[in-house]
């Protein structure tokens, strides 16, 4: 299995926003535009979700969603609230294990994105640093579990030129 852990594209400032709290905030339109640039040059690589899990908060969602729509096919997305600040990573490993997609994506928050990735990566003493809309790549033997992941890679929009 590939998993794949995306931080969320770029949001409004919450000043700059219709928003009335944090949870609210929608990505910025150059956010947006950025973000779609940044799932069309990871097509190449193999990049394909067949399931999008997004925390609830709504610029992940948006992020999910630009996925899905980059995406031949355009996969399904969800929210979980595992994937909320302060992601709850147990819970969200049993729940990918039960998925049978052979790519699942997640999109959550820093610092989880980045904490998440070293807790499944077979080096668990290193850490990692996810810009926002950067995006890492797992390969798992089978489910996903604590320890038992390859990062195949780990890209920022600035890497991929976006």
């Amino acid at each position: 299995m590939i998993l794949y852990i995306c931080r969320h594209a770029w949001a409004a400032g919450l000043h700059n926003t219709q928003a009335t709290c944090d949870g609210e905030r929608e990505l910025s339109s150059q956010g947006r535009r950025r973000y779609a640039d940044v799932v069309e040059k990871l097509i190449p690589r193999d990049f394909a979700p067949g399931l999008i899990a997004t925390s609830p908060l709504v610029r992940c969602r948006q992020t999910g969603e630009l996925i899905a729509q980059g995406i031949s096919g355009q996969p399904e997305t969800m929210q979980l609230d595992a994937l909320a600040p302060g992601a709850y990573l147990d819970e969200l490993i049993r729940w990918t294990g039960q998925q049978t997609y052979p790519q699942v994506a997640w999109v959550g928050h820093m610092p989880d994105v980045a904490g998440m990735t070293v807790a499944l990566t077979r080096d668990r003493s290193g850490s990692v640093f996810f810009a926002q809309g950067s995006i890492a790549a797992l390969r798992f033997d089978e489910a996903p579990q604590l320890g038992g992941g390859e990062l195949l890679w780990l890209l920022s929009a600035e890497d991929l030129g976006c």
